[in-house]
């Protein structure tokens, strides 16, 4: 019996463990002066996926692949400036490290 119930939990707890963790890391800067901004606003539109940069410009967005459409739209925003709009896919099509990001001012 204690063997069926570890295996059982063993079986049931491994589904955590295999998530596909993403890792989206950028700097976001103002397309004039490339100057880093800060408390930019990062987010998968639709999702309760988000987050902002430091004072440095940088960002790390960690999410569940499972969560997002392969064709999810990240959406970077900060008053002032127009707003970006990038796919997982053109993110992954970028291939330097790390990823500076321009934002223009309105």
């Amino acid at each position: 019996m204690r063997s069926t119930i570890f295996f059982l939990l063993l079986f049931l707890t491994t589904g955590l463990y295999c998530q596909e963790q993403q890792l989206i890391a950028a700097k976001i800067v103002d397309n004039q002066t490339k100057e880093p901004l800060e408390f930019v606003s990062i987010r998968f539109q639709g999702k309760d996926i988000g987050t902002t940069t430091t004072q440095s410009g940088h960002f790390i967005l960690s999410y569940d692949k499972q969560q997002l459409d392969p064709d999810a739209v990240l959406e970077i925003s900060f008053i002032g400036y127009q707003s970006r709009y990038l796919t997982t896919t053109q993110l992954k099509r970028l291939s330097a490290k790390p990823i500076t990001i321009a934002l223009t001012p309105t």
